[in-house]
Formats: C-alpha cells, sequence, structure tokens
C-alpha cells in the first residue's frame, strides 16, 4: 500500500503542475488571440496595398495610352508635311 505522506506529495505536485498547465493555457490563448489580430490588420494591410498597386498601374497604362496617341499625331503630322 502506497505511503500517506507520500500520496500527499505526489497530489500535492499534480495539484502545482495542473496550475501551471492552467497559466501555459491561458497565455497560449492570449498569444492566439494576438496572432489573429495582427493577421487581420496584415490582411487590411495587404488589400489596401493591392488597391493603390491596382490605381497606379491603371494610371501607368493611362500614361502609356496617351503617349501613344501623342505618338501617333506626331506621326500623322510628319506624314503629311512629308508630301
Amino acid at each position: 500500500m502506497p505511503d500517506p505522506e507520500d500520496l500527499d506529495a505526489r497530489l500535492t505536485a499534480v495539484e502545482s503542475r495542473l496550475d501551471q498547465v492552467a497559466a501555459d493555457s491561458a497565455a497560449a490563448r492570449a498569444d492566439a488571440a494576438a496572432a489573429r489580430h495582427l493577421a487581420a490588420a496584415q490582411d487590411r494591410d495587404v488589400a489596401d496595398l493591392a488597391v493603390k498597386v491596382d490605381a497606379h498601374r491603371r494610371a501607368i497604362n493611362a500614361l502609356a495610352v496617351q503617349t501613344a496617341e501623342s505618338f501617333e499625331a506626331v506621326d500623322r503630322r510628319s506624314s503629311r508635311s512629308n508630301r
């Protein structure tokens, strides 16, 4: 039969360990919540950046079209003057 004093010491150790596990679990839950918050913020930042990149792409494409039209106008004027 186990020694009652040994049983009390083991029970005290288990209770102490259980308290530590509970504390670790609470810390892990807090870390997970913080990670979810950071991930959501990063998603918003990436979405904002994608909107800005799309806007810049449209502006660059519009400038390219405008430049091509200007060169075409110059070419038309040049071909008329060469006649």
